[in-house]
C-alpha cells in the first residue's frame, strides 16, 4: 500500500472522532457519506497529501523504494506489537534514517561524475551537498513518524498528530532554510540569464 493511500485510508475515517449531531455512526468511526465531516476530511487529505509529497521531494527515491517494502514486510496487519517487531521496526529506522544522507552524497557524487569529464575534474571540485544531506536526514525522520503504523507509535507518549505537525513544521523550515540556502550559492557557470 502506497504512503498516499495509507494517509487517504486514515484520514478517511480510520480514527476515532467524536460524533456529530445527525452523523450515522459506524462502530465509533464516523462513517464518510457526504456530510461536511466528509468534505473536511477530503481538504485535509489533499493538505496532508500535498505536505507530504513536498517533504518526500528531500528524500531519495531509492531510500523510500527500499524502507516502505521493508516496513510492510517487518510490520503485522494490527501495527507494531512484539518486542522483536518493534526493535526490528527501530533498527529499519535508524539504519535508513543513516543511509539517506549517505545516499544524497552518493547520488550527487554521480552526478557529478556524470557531468564533469575526468580532466575537468581537478579544476571543478566536488562539493559536499551538506543542506541536501542534513535536510533529507531531517525529511526521513519526520516523514516516518507521520507514516500510519509507525515504528513511533511503540513510544507511549506518542500520539499520530505529532508526526503530521512535525511533517507541516519542518517542510515549512525547509523551504524557508533552503530559500536562503539556495540563493547563497553560487550560480553553475553554464546557468541561462537571469531576469
Amino acid at each position: 500500500m502506497s504512503l498516499r493511500a495509507q494517509v487517504d485510508e486514515f484520514v478517511d475515517g480510520k480514527f476515532p472522532v467524536a460524533p456529530e449531531p445527525g452523523v450515522a455512526q459506524t462502530h465509533g468511526l464516523i462513517e464518510t457519506s457526504g456530510t461536511k465531516s466528509t468534505r473536511a476530511r477530503k481538504t485535509a487529505r489533499a493538505k496532508s497529501s500535498q505536505a507530504v509529497d513536498q517533504v518526500m521531494k528531500y528524500i531519495p527515491t531509492e531510500v523510500l523504494a527500499a524502507y516502505v517494502p521493508l516496513v510492510a514486510l517487518a510490520t503485522p496487519a494490527n501495527g507494531p506489537g512484539d518486542v522483536a517487531t518493534t526493535r526490528a521496526l527501530w533498527v529499519l529506522f535508524a539504519v535508513f534514517l543513516v543511509c539517506t544522507p549517505l545516499a544524497i552524497w552518493l547520488l550527487a557524487l554521480a552526478e557529478y561524475r556524470r557531468r564533469i569529464p575526468r580532466a575537468d575534474r581537478p579544476t571543478k571540485r566536488f562539493e559536499i551537498p551538506l543542506f541536501d544531506m542534513i535536510a533529507g536526514f531531517v525529511a526521513f525522520a519526520t516523514w516516518a513518524a507521520a507514516l500510519p503504523n509507525t515504528v513511533f507509535q511503540t513510544v507511549d507518549e506518542f500520539k499520530i498528530w505529532m508526526g503530521t505537525g512535525a511533517v507541516i513544521v519542518v517542510l515549512f523550515l525547509l523551504n524557508i532554510i533552503s530559500g536562503v540556502v539556495k540563493a547563497d550559492s553560487p550560480k553553475p557557470a553554464n546557468a541561462g540569464p537571469t531576469g
